[in-house]
């Protein structure tokens, strides 16, 4: 019996990966710092921020999309024998409606 593990800690980890990259990497809304100053500026972290939530968005769907085939369903004999039964055409009365039986036929 195989155990199938669930995606989901890895989405969410990806989630959470992204909202802390957007939050690191969003520049602050106080002045311009000075010339001097190693805060790096908007034009130069935004292109990282874009890398950033793009591969979080590729791993999360490659995640979604990773998942093995759920294991198949053994043939049992009960449907072996309703697979090799052929269909009957249906018989139909005299009024045009299918007449239905049961099993023995009557």
């Amino acid at each position: 019996m195989t155990h199938r593990r669930s995606a989901t800690p890895w989405l969410v980890a990806a989630f959470l990966a992204g909202i802390v990259a957007a939050w690191a990497f969003t520049p602050s809304r106080s002045p311009a710092p000075a010339p001097w100053s190693p805060v790096p500026s908007p034009h130069e972290t935004r292109p990282i921020l874009a890398g950033v939530v793009r591969l979080a968005k590729t791993l999360g769907w490659l995640l979604v999309f990773a998942q093995p085939a759920p294991p198949e369903v053994p043939e049992t004999p009960a449907a072996r024998l309703v697979d090799e039964q052929p269909e009957e055409p249906a018989e139909v009365g005299s009024d045009g409606y299918a007449v239905l039986r049961n099993q023995r036929g009557w």
